[in-house]
């Protein structure tokens, strides 16, 4: 079935399920709604959660609690932090792990909270940020 018809077909089941979507059949939108469409219902209510990881390392346990509660996302801590090179084999782990794409998440407020150090670029803290305004930068 060429592409464009396999968007539509989603579409309209999508749509005749009383999810309302109004966008073009081949966007972000009408993909991601198709995609969830055919989840079931443990799926669907894994999505809406957010779970942390243990670990700098993949792990098959990881990926098995990932298999089978198909959570939305995943937030990492300092506990996941060991090289830039284990984060990156961690979170493309957890991707492959999931069923669907995960939103990855940390909180890296700047400041006194900084989860992650390495493989990123420091921000100033927001209050450095005010206080650049505040001078007139």
């Amino acid at each position: 079935m060429p592409r464009r018809w396999l968007g539509l077909v989603c579409l309209a089941v999508v749509t005749s399920g009383g999810i309302p979507v109004h966008a073009a059949a081949d966007s972000p939108t009408a993909r991601a709604a198709c995609a969830f469409a055919r989840l079931d219902l443990p799926a669907k209510v894994g999505q809406v959660f957010m779970v942390s990881i243990d670990g700098t390392q993949p792990s098959r346990a990881t990926s098995a609690f990932l298999r089978a509660w198909q959570p939305g996302g995943a937030i990492l801590f300092a506990r996941n932090v060991g090289t830039a090179s284990d984060l990156r084999g961690l979170v493309a782990s957890a991707q492959v792990g999931a069923r669907l794409p995960l939103l990855v998440a940390t909180d890296q407020e700047g400041g006194p909270v900084v989860r992650i150090r390495v493989g990123l670029t420091p921000l100033a803290a927001q209050a450095d940020y005010g206080l650049a305004a505040s001078a007139g930068r």
